[in-house]
């Protein structure tokens, strides 16, 4: 099995500036890392949410620790 990862970059407080297929990585991510003020742009999506500030060995220990993972 392959772990796949996508990193998406979004302009200003709205979806509206991502292309349909970084939506879709988005809505089926079962991660996902981002600043507070990103991630509840997304209330919907059903992956687990992580806020990333300066908590990065914390981050890498949270994505080691789900590789491989599925829901």
């Amino acid at each position: 099995m392959t772990a796949k990862a996508a990193i998406i970059g979004i302009s200003g407080n709205s979806v509206e500036t991502l292309t349909a297929r970084a939506r879709q990585l988005i809505d089926a991510a079962e991660l996902l890392f981002g600043s507070e003020r990103l991630l509840k742009i997304f209330p919907d999506a059903v992956g687990d949410k992580y806020t990333v500030n300066k908590n990065l060995s914390q981050v890498a220990e949270r994505i080691r620790a789900n590789l491989g993972r599925r829901r």
